[in-house]
This record gives C-alpha cells, structure tokens and sequence, in this order.
C-alpha cells in the first residue's frame, strides 16, 4: 500500500527539495501565485510584460532578447537552488483529461552540479488538496550547456484528485549558467491529444522449466493439484519491481522468505510501464525486467512455490493494461507455477464496469491460450466482494481455463469481513492477497480518522485476529510487505528481522501457529 522507497531520479529531486529547504527559502524567489483558473483558455500563462507583476532579484531577473522579453534564472552562488515557483489550479467543475505544456526555454552555459541531474529543469508535479503529490510527475524536462531558444509542446493525462499543477522552472544546485523562460502557457487537451506509447517489443514464451509445483486448478471453492488435493497457498508479497525496474533484494528475498519464513507463494507487484520499458529510465525496452520476473518465477519454482503476478494498478484498466496481459500472458501460459492477478485494487467504480473490465482482461488472458488460474480483485481498494457473493457479477471462464479465484485486501481500516470477504468463500476460493498491520497510524494518514478505530502497532491484537480468521477458513494469503520501506512492513530491516507489530505474527503462521480467529 504504501512505499518509502525513493528510486527515481525525480524523487532523489524532490528528496534534496526537502532536505535543503532551510537553505532554498534564503537563496529562492517565491513569486505570488496566479488566481484559480476558471473555465478559460489558457488555464496558465507567464506573462512577462509587465515588470512590475514580478518581483526580481540577482538570480531571477527580466531581461530582453530583441523584441523578447524573458525571465532569466542565474546560478549566482555554485550548487544552489534557484526557481520559480507558480500553480495552475484545475477547475473542478470539469476537470480535463489531459494539459498541455507550451513552452520556449533555453540553457546558457549550464554546467551541472556534483550529479548529472543538478543542473536545469522544468519540472511539472500534481498535487492534491493536502499538496501531496500524485504520481507521476508530468514533466521533468532537463538542460545543459547552451542551447537555443526551444520550443516544447508536451501533453500529459491528469490524475484523479488533482487540485493543481505545480510549475517549477529550476536551477538544481548546478554549478553555473543560465535557464531562461520566453513563454509558458498550459492549456486544457483531450484524451486523443495524448501521445501514443511505443509498440511494445512481444514477449516469446519462456521454455518449461525442469522443477515446477504441481499445477492448480479451482475446485469448488478450493484450488487443488492435479490428484485433487488441496493446495492451501500462504506467503508474503514481496514488493520493489512496482516502484523499481530492477527491484531490490528481489531475489534474496525470495530465497529468505521460502526457506526461512517457509512461505509457499510469492506475490510479484510489476507494473506494464516497467514490462513494455516505457519508463524514461530504461532503455532496453523492458526486456531486463522481464528477464528478473523470470529468475524470480525459476527460483521460486524449484523451491516447490508458486508465484503470484500482480498487475499493481488502481482504479480500473485502460489499454496498456489489457496489452500487458496479452504479452504477459503469452511468455507465462501454462506455466504450473504462476499465477495471474489481472487488477491490483479496483476502486471508484461500480459493479456493472467492474465486470465488463475484469471480463476484458481475463478474455485477453485466455485469447493468449493460457489457461493459468487468474486471480480477481473487488472493488473498494480490493476489499468488497459483495457483486460476487451474490452471484449477480461473477466472471466467466472458458472451458480450457483453470479457473477463478476472487482477491480481497483487508487492512485496520475495513470492516464487517464476513460480510464483504467471506460471504464470497462460500463458493469461489479466495486469496487475501494483501493483509498488513501498520507500526502506527501516522504512516497512514490518508486514512480519515473515522476509520481508525483499531488499535494498531506491537499492542494490537488485530494481527493475531485477522490471521486466526484467514487460517479458519482456509484462505489463501500473502501478507503484505517483505521490504524493510514499505509499509505495513514485515520485515525491520535487511537482514530480515521480522516487526514485533506484524512480521513476527505472520512468521509464526507459516511456520504452522494457529491464531484464534476473531472476525472484525
């Protein structure tokens, strides 16, 4: 659910943003900000005509270029912050699809700071009304050395939940040069203005692999082996390739987890932008990170466990989602160890969308001739499973397929889990497929207060509760999360400590402690 891990260059940004505020606030100008925009075009616009509107200093000045006026950022002191800083509100009556960035910007003499990045930068975040920033950041257009005057026209797709668009030209603590603005507009798009992601390089199928477990098919509200034995999958989720497109301690953790922790399955979060190399961090085209999510599937497989592959999106799935599959599914199909988990947490839609989507992907799953057991997330953040339980919006499979199994996520803050969870595991076999207890509500305060009525951390009784009702009932599970950073954390730390507040609670179940259960 929640990740601390910093990885990206963009973050390693905002990381130094915070770290130097003390020093940025002193060497900075912070202009005033424009007015909500409203209903007209453009929703921003810099407008350098007149002076008096800007308020100047020696590291931000007007200047003029012949019939060009601009705003000139000057590295005054070496390895210094100096920006400007504007927000372009979203109207909220009709918010847009996509924005568009215009913009005529140039470099002089930008020579970067101690890291490649310290250098120029415009960059362009979202944040909500807490001014906590959605990912990803929109832009983050860099410069260096000199150049002419640039033209930049970029379209991007907005959020959910936007209340503004944070706009940064920046000098990143480089050690001299200029960043000079012309124009800078935003202005309202549509989804067809939207660039066109790259065709995504197809993935051939990965060769049988000599050690697998048994494969499984649903049984009733079971999955079994091939003799029609129970398979009883519990593990953890081991998470990194969602945030990293080279993971961290993946495969160590693997190894710790089955051999130590004696988990059976391991939950796999990816994202299709890492899977096609779509992300500006790569440039391989994806073919590294498929390459890992192959080592992690051998090396679990010989270990007699199995994986689970989960598609760790939100909402609803669009088009990359559903040709993520398609490819995904062609290089795993039939696969005995794996798994596919189609749709990490389904939310803000209701019932009918939810199934025609879900539909779409496992039709796109099976059209690829894998017959993998899929597995299906419910809607509210993956918690509520009540469209299933009553039969009105169960999917359906082919006739090849291996089967169904419906996913929920239970966290402190969901309730009545018979109703919502276990009312559905009376027919279909079920998969808590993320369950975790925070160290403390702090780290969650996206969460409203009224939903905090449980006691968390090392005095909570809720760990021991929420496990005695998934052993009652057989659930298949993986607890959520085998990193150190990603909480609700089982682990303290590299060396694999598990919490007091969780991970030894889940240590002890897989290692066969049976907890009483406790339903919530």
């Amino acid at each position: 659910m929640i990740i601390h891990s910093i990885t990206s260059i963009s973050k390693k940004i905002n990381m130094t943003f915070h770290f130097r505020f003390d020093i940025f606030m002193a060497i900075c100008v912070f202009l005033p900000l424009f007015p909500h925009a409203q209903e007209t075009k453009p929703l921003f616009s810099m407008d350098f005509s007149k002076q008096e509107d800007w308020q100047q200093s020696e590291t931000v000045r007007l200047q003029k270029d012949g019939d060009t006026v601009f705003l000139r950022l000057q590295t005054i002191e070496p390895e210094k912050h100096v920006m400007i800083y504007r927000r372009c509100y979203m109207p909220q009556s009709s918010r847009p699809i996509a924005l568009r960035l215009t913009a005529r910007i140039r470099a002089v003499a930008i020579e970067h700071g101690a890291q490649n990045w310290n250098n120029g930068h415009l960059i362009l975040k979202f944040k909500d009304n807490n001014d906590k920033e959605i990912p990803p950041v929109a832009v983050d257009q860099q410069f260096n050395g000199t150049t002419n005057w640039q033209d930049i026209d970029k379209v991007f797709k907005v959020p959910e939940n936007v209340a503004y668009l944070e706009i940064m030209p920046y000098l990143l603590q480089a050690k001299s040069g200029c960043l000079d603005v012309a124009e800078l507009e935003i202005l309202s798009a549509s989804k067809d203005d939207l660039p066109k992601p790259p065709p995504i390089v197809a993935s051939s199928k990965m060769p049988p692999l000599d050690k697998t477990p048994s494969p499984l098919r649903v049984n009733g509200n079971q999955l079994v082996d091939e003799n029609g034995q129970e398979i009883w999958l519990q593990g953890v989720c081991i998470d990194s390739l969602q945030w990293s497109a080279d993971g961290e301690q993946i495969l160590k953790s693997l190894q710790v987890a089955i051999e130590q922790w004696h988990a059976n399955v391991i939950r796999l979060p990816v994202t299709d932008e890492f899977w096609s190399g779509r992300n500006k961090w790569q440039n391989d085209k994806g073919m590294k990170y498929r390459s890992l999510i192959d080592s992690v599937i051998s090396e679990a497989n010989q270990r007699n466990a199995y994986v689970v592959l989960d598609l760790h999106r939100f909402k609803s799935p669009n088009d990359e989602q559903i040709e993520f599959w398609h490819d995904a599914a062609t290089r795993y199909a039939n696969q005995p160890g794996v798994l596919f988990e189609l749709f990490n947490e389904p939310h803000s839609i209701g019932w009918a969308e939810w199934k025609s989507a879900m539909q779409k992907l496992l039709d796109t799953v099976r059209n690829a001739k894998a017959d993998n057991v899929v597995i299906v997330g419910g809607l509210d953040w993956g918690f509520d499973l009540t469209g299933v339980a009553n039969g009105e919006y169960v999917l359906q499979d082919t006739a090849k397929g291996r089967g169904i199994v419906y996913s929920s996520h239970i966290y402190p803050w969901k309730f009545q889990w018979d109703k919502y969870v276990l009312k559905a595991a009376e027919k279909h076999p079920l998969f808590i497929g993320e369950v975790g207890n925070p160290r403390r509500w702090e780290d969650f305060s996206f969460i409203e207060e009224s939903a905090r009525k449980e006691t968390v951390g090392v005095e909570s009784t809720w760990p021991k509760d929420v496990i005695g009702v998934i052993q009652a009932n057989r659930l298949n599970w993986t607890a959520f999360s085998f990193h150190p950073k990603c909480a609700p954390q089982l682990l303290e730390d590299w060396n694999y400590t598990p919490t007091p507040f969780w991970g030894v609670h889940v240590k002890k179940a897989l290692n066969g402690i049976i907890f009483d259960a406790k339903l919530h």
